[in-house]
């Protein structure tokens, strides 16, 4: 038979969706709860959008909650992300699986986001390269998204849902 941890998975890879946040957080099991920290990561929306990177369909762990507020599962830990002005992200992780350490928080979240890449200078590539992209980036939605680093199942899993559902139904 298969399980969820011959898969890789285990309970802080499982979010269980609920429109009412209050009950996001009673989906999870060994997690250490009171080791909350939070911080800050400077981005602008031109280097990081989080409405269409994190509601996008490339991973279904993330919900929207009011203003620009989010919720969701990555990396070992149960976010809450959200958009303080047009330069400051502010993150703050309310539970992590327990063999993850707080003082790797910040680097894990911009792993995830790759907020390595430069995407303002690709940007500048890729509009010297095809007058198209030059249109496409005039739309402000269209700036700021980036690929999301997913481990491979769940980006194949989130492929196949997606190819057979549409994102609405499926988050």
């Amino acid at each position: 038979s298969i399980s969820l941890r011959n898969l890789g998975m285990n309970s802080c890879s499982i979010l269980m969706r609920n429109r009412k946040h209050s009950r996001l957080f009673s989906a999870f099991s060994n997690l250490h709860k009171g080791m909350v920290s939070e911080g800050k990561i400077e981005a602008t929306r031109d280097e990081l959008n989080l409405e269409p990177v994190l509601m996008n369909g490339q991973a279904f762990r993330w919900t929207k909650s009011e203003g620009d507020v989010f919720f969701g599962v990555a990396v070992g830990r149960l976010w809450r992300i959200e958009r303080v002005d047009e330069k400051i992200i502010r993150w703050l992780v309310v539970a992590r699986c327990s063999s993850i350490a707080a003082e790797k928080d910040e680097s894990a979240l911009k792993e995830y986001f790759q907020m390595d890449v430069p995407l303002v200078d690709l940007y500048e590539q890729w509009k010297a390269a095809d007058a198209n992209v030059t249109r496409l980036l005039e739309n402000e939605k269209m700036r700021g998204i980036r690929i999301l680093a997913q481990p491979p199942l769940e980006c194949l899993l989130s492929f196949i849902c997606s190819a057979n559902n549409n994102i609405k139904r499926i988050s």
